[in-house]
């Protein structure tokens, strides 16, 4: 493994993903009726942007590790806002009768670049 990481520490980087959605989908929702879609979304990059920093941030291990930890749960709460961007997009632009068509349309462009996300990287 590297850095000498346990599976127990393997297994918690990849659950900080679903720890931040449950943690922050609240104050994210609150966050895109009160801010709106635009200024949400560009938060929604810069988290992912200081995510990758924080990833940067230290190749010793014992900080990488905190580091590595700190940026997965930032990435995850970036993803809570990217993954509810589409329904708010979707209510705000399309009439009743086109909604459901371009939030799937929405969500299924979001699954593709995960899927050849995990097929490359």
């Amino acid at each position: 493994m590297a850095y000498g990481w346990s599976d127990a520490t393997v297994s918690l980087m990849s659950n900080w993903g679903g720890i931040a959605s449950a943690v922050c989908f609240l104050p994210v929702s609150f966050l895109m009726v009160r801010a709106g879609g635009r200024a949400t979304m560009l938060l929604g990059g810069a988290l992912v942007a200081a995510a990758a920093a924080g990833r940067a941030a230290s190749v010793a291990p014992a900080p990488f590790l905190y580091c590595s930890h700190s940026a997965q749960f930032v990435n995850g709460v970036a993803g809570v806002i990217i993954q509810s961007m589409p329904p708010l997009i979707s209510a705000n632009w399309f009439p009743d009768g086109e909604r459901i068509c371009a939030l799937a349309i929405a969500q299924v462009g979001i699954i593709k670049c995960a899927s050849v996300y995990d097929i490359f990287c």
